[in-house]
């Protein structure tokens, strides 16, 4: 029988066993690892659901132990809490003894201080009683004073118009007008000149002139008789001369101005109403006075030397009182 079944064809039988024998093994091969496959399959999704079952059951079991945890942790602040209470509560007494005891110290210190107060209180009456007393006697004194010096500035005053008269009147200088000449006018008697009359001669070469020549010697007065304008006389220049005496120079001080219509007065530092109040007032520190005399001549220069304004002054006596300048 087996020489029946082998070919005839001439193909070897042990080649083409092998062959079905190989393709057999591959088939079962094939068909376990399917197999194998599926059941590794079943068991993955098996042990997914028991993981993710466990991992439920864990994360229920979490917020218990977490739950534990925030009691523990409370229960040892309570316990904290209970002894920071204790301490504080000790501390709170000490404050309120020492608070007892500052309170008494403070209403010691009250009575000191207020015992203190009623003594300088006292002290300051008397002082100011004393210094009441004491300025009224400076007053007193002061007001003396003055008296006398008034009356010694008036007796040199009229000394010094008896000696002038005594000399002989020379010098005198004369000007011509150039824009405008103020008529001699008679001035009222004042300080210094009882016995006899002013009579006052000004030239002015522009708004500024010269106003006034106080007899005394203490003030000279400048006068802006513009209506619109203001002028600065910033180091112009006095130029005084009475006779029988040097002639005495004063520089204005920088930033003068004298507002239009308005007057700059010019003190002697030995004047009693001497401020120095610009630009209305100013004092000459290097004067005790502008100077005496029957005859004065006071010029005004501006900062290039341009003569701006004169000022003639006689006082007449006697029986001459009835003539005026020339």
């Amino acid at each position: 029988e087996f020489e029946q079944l082998k070919p005839t064809n001439g193909i070897d039988t042990q080649l083409f066993y092998r062959q079905e024998l190989e393709k057999a093994i591959r088939d079962i091969r094939r068909d376990f690892d399917t197999l194998h496959s599926a059941q590794r399959k079943e068991m993955e999704d098996y042990y997914t659901v028991k993981i993710e079952e466990i991992q439920n059951n864990a994360r229920k079991l979490v917020p218990l132990q977490s739950r534990q945890d925030d009691l523990m942790k409370m229960s040892e602040q309570i316990k904290s809490t209970k002894f920071e209470l204790s301490d504080t509560q000790k501390l709170l007494i000490h404050e309120k003894d020492n608070y007892k005891e500052l309170q008494e110290r403070l209403a010691k210190l009250e009575e000191e201080y207020n015992y203190l107060r009623h003594q300088r209180e006292d002290a300051n009456d008397n002082i100011n009683k004393e210094l009441s007393s004491s300025h009224d006697r400076i007053q007193q004194l002061s007001g003396e004073i003055d008296t006398i010096l008034q009356s010694n500035i008036t007796l040199e005053s009229e000394i010094n118009i008896y000696r002038r008269l005594l000399d002989s009147e020379t010098n005198r200088l004369t000007q011509q007008p150039v824009e405008q000449i103020l008529s001699p006018e008679p001035t009222p008697p004042s300080f210094g000149s009882e016995l006899g009359k002013v009579f006052n001669k000004k030239i002015k070469k522009g708004p500024i002139a010269i106003k006034d020549c106080a007899p005394d010697g203490k003030c000279i007065t400048l006068e802006n008789s513009s209506m619109d304008k203001d002028v600065d006389v910033s180091n112009w220049t006095l130029k005084r001369r009475v006779e029988g005496s040097p002639e005495i120079s004063y520089t204005i001080p920088y930033g003068l101005i004298i507002k239009h219509g308005n007057d700059l007065k010019i003190y002697a530092r030995s004047a009693q109403n001497a401020h120095h109040r610009p630009p209305s007032q100013v004092v000459n520190d290097q004067l005790d006075s502008w100077g005496m005399g029957t005859a004065c001549e006071t010029k005004l220069f501006n900062e290039q030397g341009e003569e701006k304004a004169s000022h003639s002054q006689k006082i007449v006596f006697g029986s001459e009182s009835s003539r005026h300048l020339p």
